[in-house]
């Protein structure tokens, strides 16, 4: 007579699995997204970002006003020159 149990057959749907795995991982970097450094990561890059659009919009407007322009090349050259004479890198 033929036997339909089958031991080794996963009790578990597949797909059940996997979201539980997804949810346990979820879990675990929304806890590490609450941590102190997590929080001080997220500050440094809005202000990082904050400090390019500023950058951004200063060049733009030195692109039309040839006094700005001019301050913004002295200031470069000023760096240059301060990192040059402390053997440093040049400042980005």
């Amino acid at each position: 007579m033929t036997s339909f149990v089958q031991p080794d057959f996963p009790m578990a749907h597949a797909s059940a699995a996997r979201i539980t795995g997804v949810l346990v991982r979820a879990r675990h970097a929304l806890a590490r997204l609450g941590s102190p450094a997590a929080m001080a990561r997220m500050q440094a890059r809005r202000q990082a970002a904050a400090q390019r659009a500023g950058d951004r919009d200063t060049w733009d407007v030195a692109l039309t006003d040839p006094r700005l322009m001019a301050e913004l090349d002295c200031a470069m050259l000023h760096a240059q020159q301060e990192a040059e004479a402390n053997g440093q890198a040049m400042p980005q």
